[in-house]
């Protein structure tokens, strides 16, 4: 899996930790970047991520731990994440724009697995799981392209 690090629900919040990821695979800098293929090729991976309903995405927050979900359909995620993008962002723009949450179905099934706060995040993909994207397609809801949860 090209950007497996994406995948693990204990490090991605913000909108540059895709950035961060895709430039790392890429081994280019932000500056050096092509910012529109970049942003297309981040959002195709949000846009993944929905669809396999594992996380969810808010850019405000009910109290100091829970962020207010977005309850819109999976394109219209995309759409608005699309339009908040502005095309001068920089490094720091990129942490208050929006934020990401895993869900608790998938959060929970990779505890059950044996999942920690220091748990190796390949290595337990590898050893405990191995296909992630077949996991998941195994074990995540089927029925939920439009994100309401409270």
């Amino acid at each position: 899996m090209k950007y497996l690090n994406l995948y693990c629900p204990l490090h991605t919040e913000h909108l540059w930790d895709f950035i961060a990821e895709v430039l790392d695979k890429k081994n280019i800098p932000y500056e050096g970047s092509k910012k529109k293929n970049l942003k297309n090729e981040v959002l195709e991976i949000i846009s993944k991520l929905l669809d396999y309903n594992l996380i969810y995405i808010g850019n405000e927050w009910l109290d100091q731990s829970t962020i207010k979900k977005w309850k819109l359909s999976n394109e219209e995620i995309i759409k608005k994440i699309d339009d908040i993008w502005f095309e001068s962002a920089e490094y720091p723009d990129f942490f208050n724009m929006i934020w990401f949450g895993f869900e608790d179905w998938y959060k929970n099934k990779i505890k059950i697995l044996g999942m920690t706060d220091t748990t190796n995040w390949e290595t337990f993909v590898n050893y405990k799981i191995g296909d992630l994207e077949q996991w998941i397609e195994e074990n995540r809801p089927k029925n939920n392209t439009i994100h309401e949860k409270e």
